[in-house]
């Protein structure tokens, strides 16, 4: 089973080739929780998934990276996303819910300062089903489409701060 957690930061997961845009990843993973990981260092979303051919990636996780990209880069990211999934393939966002109302956000904050995209769940789903045919927005819990939890990621928050949607080739 071939599957990849995107913009993983210091937040590897085994199991998975774990790509990032940093450097020293391999020295965090290391220094955090050592054993056996896939990475691939000086990755970056506006490079695609060069290396990886049509149709091979059974599921793709994402966690707090694609509020880096514009909103106008993320058709672009989600085609190549859908070319390297393999017919019923899963993609699954988890991402910081920035579309919520400003008194929201002024109360709870914000973890990263101003991303570059400050989309939330319904932003986030138009653009998605712009290149995916079935999305669902899979907030509250462990709920996944995926055969195994391997997909969720836990460690950055609870609703209402984030949101989590999964895209199906």
């Amino acid at each position: 089973m071939l599957k990849l957690n995107l913009g993983c930061g210091g937040f590897p997961l085994k199991g998975f080739i774990n790509m990032d845009s940093r450097g020293d990843i391999g020295n965090v993973i290391e220094s955090r929780d050592p054993g056996e990981y896939i990475v691939v260092p000086e990755w970056k979303w506006q490079n695609g998934l060069i290396g990886f051919s049509d149709g091979v990636v059974d599921a793709i996780t994402e966690s707090h990276s694609l509020m880096y990209l514009l909103v106008e880069e993320y058709e672009a990211v989600f085609r190549e996303i859908h070319r390297v999934l393999k017919n019923g393939g899963i993609f699954r966002i988890t991402e910081d819910n920035c579309g919520r109302p400003e008194e929201e956000l002024k109360r709870d904050g914000l973890p990263w300062g101003n991303p570059a995209s400050a989309v939330g769940s319904i932003e986030m789903e138009k653009e998605l089903k712009k290149v995916f045919s079935f999305v669902e927005n899979v907030n509250f819990g462990m709920k996944t489409n995926f055969k195994d939890n391997s997909l969720i990621q836990q460690f950055h928050g609870t609703l209402p701060r984030v949101f989590h949607i999964e895209a199906i080739k």
